[in-house]
């Protein structure tokens, strides 16, 4: 039970690591696991209850994205099931996180596969389990954004449980982006007009439409501090001509602010209109 319980939590440790790397390349939505830890209770206490794991509390909706048997939720989000393929990718196909949950892109509770099987409890489901996750994974524009679309997961020749793809395989090959939607982003005013086509084929969009939002988003700010307060959204989204069927502005505004700051971002208004997430 003692193994068990260490385990857990330094599995999470591991998954933070690998969402460290992941966030390095400046994806749309960056990734986090919550902290985890190990206490000991003192006092009259059964064995099995002297030892727990715990962590914080993560408020709002919960959803699994993805779990260590193929499954992928009916929403099928980007940013979940690309950082899936990331971790198998960055790692050389040794280690894949799967069985990502949580808040937004609040995570907590993964498995990781190994390419040996070895490590990370009985969860761990090794080759068998990455490529389960293959067949029903479709890259996206964050694996594309990553660079990452080609893989296709271990086969019998590949003892190893490296990347499959005969122009690198013998080769370590780090994830590396074009550019940085971050670049854009970051200022109040975005400049559009340094965009190139290879830049907003992420987005799905052309510099005509990428220029339209970026005004639209602009003129809405009416305090020019880079962001949309929640009581400018509505006057924005109407502006877009965008219909709220059926949905509330505050179910709106909670799915687009994806750090719980209160406020939008361009980043974060440009994810959603686009859908990446």
């Amino acid at each position: 039970y003692q193994r068990r319980v260490h385990g857990d939590v330094e599995m999470q440790a591991a998954c933070q690591a690998l969402a460290r790397a992941f966030n390095e390349h400046e994806p749309p939505k960056k990734v986090w696991f919550v902290d985890a830890f190990v206490i000991r209770r003192h006092g009259d206490l059964p064995r099995h209850l002297k030892l727990m794991a715990v962590e914080p509390y993560i408020e709002g909706k919960y959803v699994k994205y993805n779990n260590n048997n193929g499954y992928v939720s009916y929403d099928d989000r980007n940013t979940p099931q690309a950082f899936t393929h990331f971790t198998y990718h960055y790692t050389n196909g040794k280690m894949m996180v799967v069985d990502i949950q949580g808040v937004g892109d609040v995570y907590t509770d993964p498995q990781v596969h190994t390419a040996d099987g070895r490590g990370f409890g009985a969860g761990n489901c090794g080759k068998e389990g990455m490529n389960k996750f293959f067949p029903t994974h479709v890259c996206n524009s964050i694996c594309r954004f990553l660079q990452i679309n080609t893989d296709t997961g271990p086969t019998k020749d590949d003892a190893a449980g490296t990347r499959i793809n005969p122009s690198r395989r013998g080769k370590t090959q780090p994830v590396t982006a074009r550019w940085k939607i971050a670049d854009y982003v970051k200022k109040i005013t975005p400049d559009p007009a340094s965009a190139t086509t290879e830049d907003l084929s992420v987005f799905g969009l052309s510099e005509a439409q990428f220029a339209h939002l970026a005004e639209v988003f602009n003129r809405y700010d009416v305090n020019r501090n880079g962001v949309i307060e929640s009581e400018e959204l509505l006057p924005l989204l109407k502006a877009l001509n965008f219909s709220l069927s059926g949905q509330s502005l505050r179910d709106i505004l909670e799915h687009i602010d994806t750090d719980h700051s209160g406020t939008i971002s361009f980043m974060e208004f440009l994810c959603w209109w686009t859908g990446i997430e």
